[in-house]
């Protein structure tokens, strides 16, 4: 009795949640397994929403490995192209089963591994499933480009501020949605902020499509879109239409610029100069230390905290950008890269020794988990003072 494994396979999600070609496929499999007297279907294996143009499908990685585990005698296809619509993949699947004694055959495509005739028909069809897929790839890419030019929407969900209406194939302004936008882009010239912005639409209670708070990176992906000035684009194609115009062109433009020069800001260090222009980055973390390593607060987060022996505790807090945990008091103290990797990303500070005349550091990198010590003659001691009296109190 040979052990036989059925391999189901659609590249559409529409197609594989309703189950149009998977059903069908498992149907004809079944009947033309039922007539094998000597098979007996031990398991059904599925990819529903996967393409053949790789191997990064887990039904196929599975079937792989039970080959290779001896669990299979056969396999069975609806179609070789099932397998893999490439023409490198393809040959590379079939040896891989061959291989391991496993046969793939065809429910539809009656051909005769065994032999040379019937390996060399096996290599025409996988190159045939080869061109119908680019062929499927170069027709659907010229419906897309036809649509752009006659200005019709290319499918999907459209973007906020827009309806779609299905009869026409046009996008439609949501006046609702479009007044929305129209008050980001306000907001945002009049603050030159993201999180300013975020802040007035909260106060004015606007909400997302979904029904969710406005974050900064769905402000700045309206903000960016530059088919609210009239244009549909798609790839090299531009093609204008004053119906779907929210805002006039010169507002886009303002707005990219002034986008560039907050950009620029983020970059750079935060200074007492300029603390009134980013300390908007931080509302809610103010009480948040500074990073020791690159200085910025915006993205130093709360990590629970320190417990002592004595019974004392400290907070603890990471910073998101240069992966360093730390604390307060810690944080003023300089931290040596670790001697084992090299890396400074995970070493935090243990303690400081005095001995002496000398000045040690203790550290302990969480990489390697190994502690170890740093001579520091050259460190000024007042900078331990001083954390002492702020934080030790």
């Amino acid at each position: 009795m040979k052990e036989v494994a059925i391999y189901l396979r659609v590249s559409s999600n529409e197609q594989a949640e309703k189950g149009w070609s998977i059903d069908g496929q498992y149907s004809s499999i079944r009947d033309y397994c039922d007539k094998q007297s000597e098979w007996h279907v031990s398991r059904v294996v599925k990819d529903p929403g996967f393409t053949a143009t790789n191997m990064n499908r887990p039904g196929l990685q599975r079937l792989m490995l039970m080959a290779a585990d001896g669990l299979l005698d056969s396999i069975v296809v609806w179609r070789f192209d099932r397998l893999a619509r490439n023409d490198v993949d393809f040959p590379v699947i079939l040896h891989y089963f061959r291989s391991k004694d496993v046969d793939v055959i065809s429910a539809t495509e009656p051909v005769d591994t065994s032999t040379p005739m019937g390996n060399f028909v096996i290599g025409v069809l996988g190159l045939m499933a080869t061109m119908e897929s680019r062929l499927i790839q170069m027709r659907s890419k010229m419906g897309l480009e036809t649509r752009a030019k006659q200005g019709l929407w290319h499918g999907g969900k459209p973007p906020y501020g827009y309806g779609y209406n299905k009869e026409t194939g046009r996008l439609f302004i949501a006046p609702e949605e479009a007044e929305v936008v129209r008050k980001i882009f306000a907001s945002y010239l009049d603050k030159k902020c993201l999180y300013k912005t975020r802040a007035e639409l909260k106060d004015l209670g606007l909400k997302t499509r979904g029904g969710y708070k406005w974050g900064v990176q769905a402000i700045r992906n309206v903000l960016n879109r530059d088919k609210y000035t009239g244009v549909m684009k798609h790839g090299e194609i531009v093609v204008p239409d004053e119906t779907i115009r929210i805002i006039e062109p010169e507002v886009f433009v303002k707005t990219q610029k002034v986008l560039e020069n907050e950009a620029d800001l983020e970059l750079l260090e935060v200074h007492p100069e300029r603390l009134e222009t980013v300390k908007h980055q931080f509302v809610g973390k103010k009480d948040n230390p500074a990073c020791p390593e690159c200085g910025l607060k915006r993205n130093v987060r709360k990590k629970g905290w320190t417990y002592f022996a004595d019974g004392t505790k400290r907070k603890k807090f990471y910073c998101l950008v240069c992966n360093r945990e730390f604390n307060p008091q810690t944080a003023l103290i300089p931290i040596e890269p670790c001697p084992q990797c090299g890396k400074k990303q995970k070493v935090r500070c243990i303690s400081q020794i005095i001995r002496d005349v000398h000045e040690f550091g203790v550290f302990n990198c969480r990489s390697c988990s190994k502690p170890f010590r740093v001579l520091r003659a050259n460190y000024a001691s007042s900078i331990i003072h001083r954390a002492v009296q702020q934080f030790g109190q």
